[in-house]
């Protein structure tokens, strides 16, 4: 096997393929990327066998063959070399050593055997075609609202449910959680899709465009011209996120995005490592912030808001930060249960939304003031 290309190439393949290979792995194969070269055509496949990736791109193709080689190795050489590098990449059969050439530099790395790679999943469902560049930007949205704690395995994913014929991307961790709907028409049931599918699926079709979707009882596919990314559904429940949702919300501030974000980074140098909290005051028209860390010192500072109803609660800053930092619009909404006259408990769960976007928003439940 023989083929040359350019650095800029192998990257945008490697890039998702290290996404999905495992350091950690103890199939040695599942650390390598299976590279196969044929018709000017070079695929590399990767899988953890939850999640599968390949991709394919047109490139000079030599001579055809096969080999596995350490994914994450060879993007960590890929990315050594110069922007406008151009590789060229050998295979000795005997040895089943990669030989990659650019410049003066020169590498070898040792693989295994093609034969020795599982086979890609098959999907055989009808595909629905979608804008990839808003599943993307939803996924983005809310992923990291996900749970990673393994005990909670069914909220490790972002749900993918269906509602008015619209896809409705959801993801929670139980102490907040993030929605977003979206205007990809959808028919499902509602899945969990594993939270390394989402990242790689973010990386893999960055560059938007259309795209094709299957959804069957235990596995996804998604896929366009030059990439395809299947991976299997979680098994289980997922909660009911609309019954979570607060629905009063008579307490509403409208405060600027970038001001609270740049707030809430300041505070967090003074934020309580073991607690992270913030405390929100407010009062007659102002929000006042404050984080304090036993024993060395605190932090206090105030902004302007739009309502003068009197309330004071207190919120995980990190949770507050992240979810400001995907709202995309100049003003957000903070809402709370309650009225003007009687504010609610301060132990009532914040909403978080763009103004004048009904179809993002973000739940962060309160904590206890001393």
């Amino acid at each position: 096997m023989r083929f040359e290309i350019s650095k800029k190439k192998m990257k945008q393949m490697l890039d998702p393929i290290g996404k999905v290979t495992s350091a950690l792995s103890v199939l040695p194969i599942l650390k390598n990327t299976l590279i196969q070269c044929e018709d000017d055509k070079l695929t590399m496949f990767a899988t953890d066998l939850e999640v599968a990736i390949k991709k394919t791109v047109q490139c000079n193709v030599i001579e055809t063959g096969e080999l596995t080689v350490p994914a994450r190795k060879l993007l960590e050489i890929v990315k050594s070399l110069p922007s406008d590098a151009v590789i060229y990449c050998s295979v000795e059969k005997d040895t089943q050593t990669m030989e990659i050439v650019s410049g003066d530099a020169k590498f070898q790395i040792l693989g295994l055997s093609g034969e020795e790679f599982p086979q890609f999943p098959t999907v055989e469902s009808e595909p629905v075609e979608i804008d990839l560049e808003a599943l993307l930007a939803g996924l983005a949205s809310v992923s990291f609202c996900a749970a990673t704690d393994e005990s909670r395995y069914f909220l490790n994913g972002v749900y993918f449910d269906c509602e008015d014929g619209r896809l409705v991307l959801t993801a929670t961790d139980s102490r907040r959680l993030g929605l977003c709907e979206t205007d990809i028409e959808l028919s499902t049931d509602g899945v969990i899709v594993p939270n390394l599918a989402c990242k790689a699926m973010q990386t893999a079709f960055a560059d938007g465009g259309t795209g094709k979707i299957v959804i069957e009882e235990t596995q996804l596919k998604l896929s366009n011209a030059d990439t395809t990314l299947t991976t299997r559904l979680i098994e289980g429940e997922y909660p009911r996120y609309r019954d979570v949702i607060p629905t009063g919300n008579e307490i509403e501030y409208t405060l600027s995005t970038d001001e609270f974000l740049q707030v809430l980074k300041r505070m967090s140098p003074m934020e309580n490592p073991k607690t992270k909290m913030v405390r929100l005051g407010f009062v007659d028209g102002v929000l006042t912030m404050q984080a304090e860390t036993p024993q060395m010192g605190s932090a206090i500072e105030k902004i302007t808001i739009s309502n003068t109803a009197n309330f004071k609660t207190a919120f995980d800053g990190s949770y507050l930060q992240e979810a400001a930092i995907h709202i995309p619009t100049s003003e957000m909404l903070m809402t709370f249960d309650g009225t003007p006259t009687s504010p609610g408990s301060p132990l009532a769960p914040c909403l978080l939304k763009p103004v004048g976007d009904a179809g993002l928003m973000f739940l962060c439940m309160p904590m206890r003031i001393d």
